[in-house]
């Protein structure tokens, strides 16, 4: 029955599939349904399948075989595994250099991986694998922010507050970081922590107002007051 039911799952997307089975608790079926996409060459799912291993999600944990499976989905050109490979050469848990991990995370933002600008943000700003470059950082993680992600945002927000490549406004930082915060950020909740309550009304009226404006020069829309 688990062999017809996964054979008519395959029919539709396997991610989505395995992700209903998880919300479900059925965690052997989801595996069961990526492992036989993934068989079948499905690059989404031998992503996603590499992300368990390297979760111990619903199999056990294992560094080596999330970094396998993870380059045999970019060998196929699957932007989330090239841009999670590369993060784990970066963090030295798999096979490489810095400079295979920049490569990676180029080729994941040529097909528009927000993840990837921002690693690759995070590679300018400190000097791995390429020379330090606070232009480039910022070019970076304002790509992946005009696209709604969160952590380019509040990239931006730390390149303000530490004036790196940009003149340093500690106000401009707040306005991106509460934006940030917003989208679920959860590095920029703690930049805001203690630093929020301390502000008047006048302050955070005019932070917010500014924050709105970044959303709106960015190209996408503020949110509703309240």
């Amino acid at each position: 029955m688990l062999a017809l039911a996964s054979a008519m799952l395959l029919g539709n997307a396997p991610l989505e599939d395995a992700q209903a089975l998880l919300q479900q608790g059925k965690q052997a079926e989801a595996v069961a349904l990526l492992e036989q996409a993934a068989k079948a060459g499905d690059a989404a799912a031998l992503a996603e399948l590499g992300h368990y291993y390297e979760e111990g999600r619903g199999v056990p944990a294992s560094t080596d075989k999330a970094a396998e499976l993870y380059r045999q989905a970019a060998d196929k050109g699957d932007a989330t595994a090239r841009w999670r490979l590369g993060v784990m050469i970066d963090e030295g848990t798999a096979p490489g250099d810095t400079a295979d991990a920049v490569l990676l995370f180029k080729q994941a933002i040529y097909q528009a991986n927000t993840q990837a600008m921002t690693s690759l943000a995070v590679m300018y700003a400190m000097g791995r694998g390429v020379p330090q470059d606070f232009a480039q950082a910022r070019m970076h993680y304002e790509m992946a922010a005009r696209l709604g992600d969160p952590h380019g945002f509040a990239g931006l927000g730390v390149l303000y507050a530490r004036g790196e490549g940009v003149e340093q406004k500690v106000e401009e930082a707040v306005a991106y970081w509460l934006i940030a915060d917003q989208l679920g950020d959860e590095s920029a909740a703690r930049y805001l922590q203690g630093l929020w309550e301390q502000l008047g009304a006048a302050d955070r009226e005019r932070l917010v107002a500014r924050a709105n404006a970044l959303l709106g020069e960015m190209g996408l829309a503020p949110k509703p007051a309240g």
